[in-house]
């Protein structure tokens, strides 16, 4: 990072090649998982994983604390989940 806080050219390209890379995995299993008699639970459980990281990268930071909260303001502000929907998720 620069001096002022702020990533450079190189490390947004290194930012973004890594979720791309996560985004394109969690893509292939997905769909690898859901055709015909292949069960669907490894997909789902990488799901809710991808949707911590990514909320943990949203959030600006990661630990096991807040985990939940970090995943429920991501689905709400970004994927546009309601407040209910994200309930029914976490249930």
């Amino acid at each position: 990072m620069n001096e002022d806080n702020k990533p450079n050219k190189q490390e947004l390209n290194s930012i973004m090649k890594f979720i791309t890379d996560k985004m394109d995995s969690l893509q292939k299993d997905v769909l690898h998982c859901l055709q015909s008699q292949l069960a669907p639970m490894p997909a789902i459980l990488w799901c809710f994983s991808s949707i911590d990281l990514l909320g943990s990268l949203y959030a600006g930071w990661a630990s096991h604390k807040g985990t939940t909260e970090r995943s429920r303001k991501y689905m709400e502000e970004l994927m546009s989940y309601t407040s209910e929907q994200v309930e029914l998720i976490g249930s």
